[in-house]
């Protein structure tokens, strides 16, 4: 992760592990209680669709920020969890690259919108180059669009899921 040349996309299961490392934010920056990610405050499994707003704060997210798009969560331990220090430096540094969303578009930690509790609707969280994205939420189940449960009528212009771009930004990234 310290290489220039390198990225990290960790999702899920890959976020927690990203966490535990300490590369979210960033291996060194000493905050007085780094993320982790504890158990949903729902007390269960969440497995369903979400929506969340993209903020362009990665390689992965550049050119969607503020997207509002569903997305497939399928964990039981997504509760992003940082104090105010930790909270305020993340949000400083423009480090949420993804929160979860009410149906007015707004960010919520509203049950069930919000599936886990995190704090201002946090659902990812990428390092200070930009180059490691710890998610919860699992983009990679609906990139294609015949994965999709319900394609909206009023994308039918659209040949491709949105989902794809982060994928898209990472081969731009190793093309550069």
């Amino acid at each position: 992760h310290n290489r220039d040349s390198s990225f990290i996309l960790g999702v899920c299961n890959g976020a927690q592990l990203l966490t535990q490392l300490g590369w979210i934010p960033k291996r060194g920056i000493k905050l007085i209680d780094p993320p982790y990610l504890a158990h949903n405050l729902s007390g269960r499994f969440e497995h369903r669709h979400v929506g969340v707003q993209v903020e362009g704060t990665s390689i992965f997210t550049a050119g969607m920020e503020g997207s509002v798009l569903p997305i497939t969560i399928a964990h039981g331990e997504g509760h992003w969890t940082l104090d105010d220090a930790s909270l305020a430096f993340v949000e400083a540094e423009r480090l949420v690259s993804m929160r979860f969303v009410h149906p007015n578009r707004k960010q919520t930690e509203l049950y069930p919108f919000n599936p886990n509790g995190s704090v201002n609707g946090i659902a990812g969280v990428s390092s200070l180059n930009r180059r490691v994205l710890a998610l919860m939420p699992h983009p990679e189940r609906l990139f294609l669009k015949q994965q999709w449960p319900h394609w909206p009528q009023h994308w039918e212009h659209l040949s491709e899921s949105p989902w794809l771009q982060l994928f898209r930004n990472a081969f731009t990234f190793c093309k550069q």
